[in-house]
């Protein structure tokens, strides 16, 4: 006979890489007020992120600057049809290689950002949708919010293997102390 035992159950933080992605900023110069359109309708205002088609996401990191990240395979058809579109006010450029993105998944993702981090992640305010460029661990990163338990951090490829290392140690004291 094997005797009953008891278990704890411990939600514990979840830290994975993404997979390789292609990055694209697409720049709309704001001096040109007729040049945003009819990108205004297809894009996310700054400090938001959304779905798009095929698997790409869009935010908008500054007042006339987009990231839209996707399939590595998508690249170059997006690319040109994005440069066929785009303005004489405006420009897109590959920057494919120029984040690491960090995927956190769990209900403390909030209290994980906050440990070295200067910027307040539990304020309601930002939710889903939500995008903001901070430091963390003194490194410059921008988080992206996918759901209620789910952050993706991108950072500079040079920085990420530090950010890891903090982020997996600083998961592991706050899975600890919160049971």
């Amino acid at each position: 006979m094997i005797p009953r035992a008891t278990a704890t159950v411990i939600d514990a933080t979840l830290i994975e890489v993404e997979p390789a992605a292609a990055l694209i900023a697409v720049d709309i110069w704001a001096e040109v007020p007729d040049a945003r359109e009819p990108w205004a309708s297809l894009l996310p205002p700054f400090g938001v992120s959304q779905d798009l088609e095929r698997g790409w996401r869009a935010t908008g990191v500054e007042l006339a600057r987009w990231w839209l990240i996707g399939p590595l395979d998508q690249r170059s058809r997006q690319l040109a049809f994005l440069a066929e579109q785009m303005p004489d006010s405006g420009t897109v450029v590959d920057m494919t290689g120029a984040i690491f993105s960090i995927r956190i998944i769990g209900g403390r993702w909030r209290s994980l950002l906050m440990v070295g981090g200067v910027f307040d992640a539990e304020d309601p305010g930002f939710g889903i949708g939500s995008s903001v460029g901070t430091l963390l661990h003194h490194m410059t990163v921008r988080y992206d919010v996918l759901s209620d338990d789910t952050v993706i951090v991108h950072v500079a490829p040079s920085y990420a293997q530090h950010l890891l290392e903090h982020l997996r140690q600083a998961a592991a004291m706050i899975d600890a102390m919160e049971p």
